[in-house]
Order: structure tokens, then sequence, then C-alpha cells
């Protein structure tokens, strides 16, 4: 009996230890899963934080070009005499007939939006918001962009191109004084003037969704910091 009560501690201290080893075999493997994880979410959020670095960066450029394009159409739409735009008429219809598009940096956005990365992200908060600035805050910039874009080749360029004079590269500036009297009336035609107002609202809804955009972004790069650190 003494014996069989050894044999049966014995075996019992076998399957403890057995039972104890596979235990821990499945921790190290959670330990080190969790570390890979967390070394994907950190390499993830580290190009977020680049790429929407270069984002600022163009969104600020195509800020100022919008200011551009608003300041052009003011010049105009309110100039008295033409010599008030004699130099910089050429600039000013340049702009004027001028679009833009917002290139994005999504390259780690498109790898986050994989179902086994995006799971790795652990503040789902920080998570909704990438996701709410590609895709509700950049396709607002799109579609406004779109919207002057196809209002100037639609509709804009069109009209100059058949009723200005024939210029080479729009170089107004250096037209004869007589050419210069007919762009100055075509300048002052109601249809022209309109298709001018348009175009500076379009261009004055881009600067405002880009200041929104440029505060998101920035708020979206405060929040990365502070989980990356």
């Amino acid at each position: 009996m003494p014996r069989q009560r050894k044999k049966f501690g014995q075996y019992l201290a076998e399957m403890l230890i057995i039972i104890a080893s596979i235990m821990i075999s499945f921790l190290l493997n959670e330990w080190r899963t969790n570390l890979n994880n967390r070394h994907t979410e950190k390499e993830v959020l580290t190009s977020l934080k680049d790429n929407l670095a270069q984002d600022t960066t163009m969104i600020l450029i195509q800020k100022k070009i919008a200011k551009y394009g608003i300041e052009a159409a003011d010049k105009l739409l309110y100039y008295e005499d033409l010599s008030d735009l004699e130099d910089s008429l050429d600039f000013y219809l340049d702009v004027t007939l001028s679009y833009t598009m917002l290139p994005i940096a999504d390259v780690a956005y498109e790898e986050l939006k994989q179902a086994n990365v995006m799971q790795h992200i652990k503040n789902k908060e920080l998570l909704n918001s990438i996701v709410r600035q590609h895709t509700f805050y950049y396709p607002m910039v799109k579609e406004w962009n779109d919207i002057d874009k196809n209002f100037i080749l639609n509709r804009m360029l069109p009209y100059v191109d058949e009723n200005f004079p024939n210029v080479d590269m729009y170089y107004y500036s250096q037209m004869l004084p007589d050419r210069k009297r007919e762009l100055h009336q075509l300048l002052q035609e109601d249809e022209f003037k309109n298709l001018v107002r348009s175009n500076k609202v379009f261009k004055s809804a881009i600067s405002q969704i880009l200041d929104a955009n440029l505060n998101n972004v920035r708020a979206l790069l405060l929040e990365l910091e502070e989980e990356l650190n």
C-alpha cells in the first residue's frame, strides 16, 4: 500500500510539472505575441505620424495657393482701372484659372486597414480619429478640389478660350494698348465676373476645409506623439 501511495504521489507530481510547463509555455507564447503586436502597433503608428507630418506640409502649401486664388479673384472683381492690374494681370488670371489637388501620404493608413494590423491598435479612440481623418476629412478636401477643377475646366477655361484675345502663354500685360482696352471690357463683363465670383466661393470653401483638416491633423499628431512615448 505505501508503494502504491508513493507511485500515485510521483504521478501526481509529474502531472503537475507537465501542467505547469504547458501553462508557462502558453504564457511565454502570449507574452511574445503581445510583444510582437506592440512592435507592429508602434511601427504602424510611427509611419502614420510621418505620413501626417507630410500631409501637414501639403495642406499648408494648398492653403497658400487657395489664398492667392481668393486674392486674385478680389483683384479681378473690384479693380477700378486696368493700370491697377498692369504688373500682375498675368499672375491674377493664371491663379484664377488654376486648380490644385491635395496629395495624401496614405501608405501607412493602407497598411493599417488590413484587419490583422488594425486589431493591434489598443487605443480605439485614437484609431477612430485616424479612420475619421482618412474617410471624412480628406475626402471632403478632394470633393471640393474636384468641384473647383471641373468648374475651371468646363466653365472658365472654355469662356476664356472663346472670348479673350489670343496671347501667347497668357502674357496679357504685354499686349498693345488697343488689345488691352478690349481685354478691359471683357473683364468687366457680367458673365466673366460671375465666373470669377463662383471660383472665389469654391476656393474659399476649400480654404475653410483645409483649415479644419490642418487643425485635425495637428491634434492627431499630438495624440500619436503621446501614444508612442
